[in-house]
């Protein structure tokens, strides 16, 4: 790959952050003008195979659990996809 592509990469992920920044304060600015707003949280540690997993509310671990399996399949489609492309 040339230099240009991988700085159109970066400016590519770097866009996507920034809109996903902005969503997140849309939403919240959103959700707290209406009065009383309901705040649910969660995160994962994946430490090799091995997620771990908390949350606020069981809602909220579904999802983050959900996420982190995503996650560590993807992790695998990608380490793996040069052996898979190599063939």
């Amino acid at each position: 790959m040339s230099a240009e592509t991988y700085i159109t990469l970066m400016m590519i992920g770097f866009l996507i952050v920034v809109i996903g920044f902005f969503l997140i304060m849309l939403h919240f600015l959103k959700a707290t003008s209406g009065g009383r707003a309901r705040v649910e949280g969660g995160g994962a540690v994946i430490i090799g195979p091995v997620p771990i997993v908390w949350g606020t509310s069981k809602e909220s671990l579904r999802i983050v659990l959900l996420l982190a399996i995503i996650l560590m399949v993807l992790a695998l489609i990608i380490t793996l996809l040069p052996v898979i492309i190599g063939r």
